[in-house]
């Protein structure tokens, strides 16, 4: 009857072997251990002599030349955690945006208090818009996407920011501009 010693060295012997594809290719095995040939060395090492992997004739590539008298980077700050701004000026409303819990910035049109959404609740803001403003920002929009301003929808994304509008006879109505929840699809 073989020892559990001797079952638990073989059992973990075939695991590592299989467990890498092309891993048992590199290597070359000395004849497998038999349990007489465990017995007969003694329990000792004598037998086990014969279990051991040796490396074939594959060589390693050679590491790296390191520089050890060089001290190391210290680690780079976070990056920040809202949308960088697309070199666009958004007048009153770059508060708003640099803010990270704030999702989506709603003016509803010139003179109306603009509304935000913070984890989906939204809320009227302290800040109104003139005809001009709003105009600007969608102008900007539209030359950094190269989206003509036509009468209908307008909807441009640069960046992390994606704006829509209506535009009536060359003017926005209204606009929404909607931050990435998702920055790496962007």
């Amino acid at each position: 009857m073989a020892k559990p010693a001797l079952i638990f060295k073989l059992f973990t012997r075939a695991a590592i072997l299989n467990k890498v594809p092309g891993f048992r290719d590199r290597f070359r095995r000395k004849p497998r251990m038999t349990e007489e040939m465990y017995y007969e060395g003694g329990y000792e090492t004598s037998g086990m002599e014969q279990m051991p992997l040796v490396e074939s004739d594959h060589v390693a590539e050679p590491l790296p030349p390191q520089d050890l008298g060089r001290k190391p980077e210290p680690p780079r700050p976070a990056q920040a955690s809202f949308p960088r701004i697309a070199d666009i000026d958004f007048g009153n409303v770059t508060p708003l945006i640099q803010n990270p819990s704030i999702n989506m910035v709603e003016c509803p049109g010139p003179g109306k208090n603009l509304i935000i959404r913070t984890y989906n609740i939204r809320k009227p803001a302290n800040i109104q818009l003139s005809l001009e403003q709003m105009q600007n920002i969608v102008n900007q929009f539209s030359k950094k996407a190269r989206v003509p301003l036509i009468n209908g929808l307008f909807r441009a994304w640069i960046d992390k920011f994606l704006v829509s509008s209506i535009i009536a006879q060359g003017q926005p109505m209204n606009f929404i501009i909607q931050k990435a929840i998702y920055p790496h699809f962007a």
